[in-house]
């Protein structure tokens, strides 16, 4: 049996949309909300049959203040994140 490898899956929400990446790459888009069987289908067709153990993040900058421009979407949504780059905060505060 194969060992199973480990796969990283990013959620990241903004006023323009959810994107899916996985593994540092966009993947996949929706102007609105990212519907279930379609991420489960991209995320198929990216890892395989493989078993693998998923790490799953999420980040929402959804900044509705903050007027929507081009420049803003290029920072916001690039083709590629790295891991150590996502914050979180945990407890508030």
């Amino acid at each position: 049996m194969a060992e199973a490898k480990s796969v990283w899956v990013h959620i990241r929400t903004s006023e323009y949309g959810q994107y899916m990446y996985v593994n540092g790459k966009n993947v996949y888009s929706d102007d609105f909300l990212l519907g279930v069987p379609d991420a489960f289908r991209v995320l198929k067709e990216t890892i395989g049959n493989d078993p693998c153990v998923i790490d799953f993040t999420y980040d929402d900058l959804t900044d509705f203040e903050r007027p929507m421009n081009a420049s803003n979407y290029a920072v916001l949504i690039p083709d590629a994140i790295k891991k150590e780059d996502i914050t979180t905060e945990v407890g508030g505060e």
